[in-house]
């Protein structure tokens, strides 16, 4: 078996789903938990003007937590890998912006959560500071949207990609 066999394996599919699920309903939690915080993360990419940031921060978490659903789920799978790898692509943006501009803020992806996170995961999310970590973490996870987004769909009995 190639690697695409291993990529296209109904396990990789699996647990590409559940690790991203998993992780995108974590982070929408905190966040709808804590829209004011949120905000104010937004507001120290410096990118939009303060009152601009709290219709993000309102409306983000909720649709983070919607793919998430959708992903653990499988309804509307590919729809919401689709959505999540747009919204990482663009927070990719959002990184090389801040770096460009020299700005040294923490990505905000799970609020003031990410500081109690256990160090190994800690490490993976890098709740510190925006830079090339928080690039190669965002490509790590779309690459993990594309895995469950091309793996044939065996839960109906019909092989689609």
């Amino acid at each position: 078996m190639g690697w695409r066999g291993i990529v296209l394996h109904p396990v990789s599919e699996w647990i590409a789903r559940i690790f991203l699920g998993v992780l995108f309903l974590v982070a929408a939690v905190y966040k709808i938990a804590d829209p004011e915080g949120f905000a104010g993360a937004i507001q120290a990419y410096r990118a939009v003007p303060r009152v601009l940031s709290y219709l993000p921060a309102i409306i983000l978490p909720w649709l983070e937590l919607l793919c998430a659903l959708a992903v653990l789920s499988g309804v509307w799978r590919k729809a919401a890998l689709s959505w999540l790898s747009g919204m990482l692509a663009f927070f990719i943006l959002l990184f090389v912006y801040v770096m460009v501009r020299h700005i040294d803020i923490n990505c905000g992806c799970f609020g003031e959560m990410g500081e109690k996170l256990p160090g190994w995961l800690r490490q993976f999310i890098d709740p510190t500071t925006v830079g090339v970590k928080s690039i190669l973490r965002n490509l790590l996870l779309i690459a993990f949207c594309a895995i469950a987004w091309f793996a044939p769909d065996y839960r109906r009995g019909r092989r689609s990609a």
